[in-house]
């Protein structure tokens, strides 16, 4: 299965730039190491991929959304996760890059679900209430 994947990557002009074989890919993986993958001969910009595990990574699965560029699909996180996850990490730049998302996008976040996933990852919603002041 991961060198099918390998070879439709390289098929579609990408590649794993961490873990550039198969085997080693399939290691990364199944020690819970994100592969990296970007065009041929680039770094930047770059996805992550690894393997969901924890009950956040299936949350993030399950309520993903689709960003079509050119023929390309893309998943991406729910803006609730993607908030929730920026206040997990907690660096300052993670913290505003949250109210920025927040404040541009506010009538778009559905609040239960930001709560519900600040609950799993273990932050409190009135912690984070004093920074979302738009």
């Amino acid at each position: 299965m991961i060198k099918g994947f390998y070879e439709e990557l390289k098929e579609k002009g990408f590649w794993c730039f961490n873990a550039q074989r198969y085997a080693s890919g399939y290691e990364y993986l199944k020690n819970g190491l994100a592969l990296r993958i970007a065009r041929v001969n680039r770094i930047i910009p770059n996805v992550k991929l690894k393997c969901a595990k924890r009950q956040i990574d299936f949350e993030t699965l399950e309520n993903k959304f689709i960003v079509h560029i050119g023929e390309c699909k893309l998943y991406m996180c729910s803006l609730e996760m993607c908030i929730a996850y920026k206040f997990y990490l907690g660096s300052q730049k993670d913290i505003e890059d949250a109210v920025h998302i927040f404040c541009v996008l506010k009538d778009s976040i559905k609040l239960n679900m930001l709560k519900r996933y600040l609950s799993i990852l273990g932050i409190d919603y009135s912690d984070v209430l004093r920074f979302l002041r738009c």
